[in-house]
């Protein structure tokens, strides 16, 4: 899903039709809390597309044992500023928090295990009516 630029594996370049009706059921039903894991890209980011008070996630990690390349130059208007990793990486998720109060914490790190980026994501919970 992560990505808007149509090019190499991904949903946008692979199957647009397909890509587009999930991301349009996310919204339309009002499903929360989607995060969506993706890699096989030689570089690692965080995106995210929200729409009407939903948010999607999609969390690239890798590579770790391959080549890595710098995609910041790639389109993607959905991706955190600050969030691409063009080295050699890999990612951590924590979740912690009582029931209401979910939060995922994202941390990645270089191959020699320094810390490069932390991103933290808080669960959306509809209020109750």
């Amino acid at each position: 899903m992560r990505n808007s630029y149509p090019g190499y594996e991904n949903y946008a370049a692979i199957s647009p039709e397909e890509r587009l009706h999930i991301i349009n059921t996310i919204f339309n039903e009002g499903i929360r809390n989607v995060i969506f894991l993706t890699g096989d890209r030689h570089h690692s980011e965080v995106s995210k597309m929200e729409r009407n008070g939903i948010t999607i996630y999609d969390i690239t990690t890798s590579p770790l044992t391959s080549g890595s390349h710098d995609a910041e130059k790639e389109p993607n208007s959905y991706r955190v500023q600050g969030s691409q990793i063009g080295v050699r990486n890999f990612s951590v998720m924590e979740i912690t928090g009582e029931r209401l109060s979910r939060k995922l914490a994202l941390k990645f790190y270089d191959s020699d295990g320094k810390e490069l980026y932390i991103y933290d994501i808080e669960a959306q919970y509809r209020p109750r009516r």
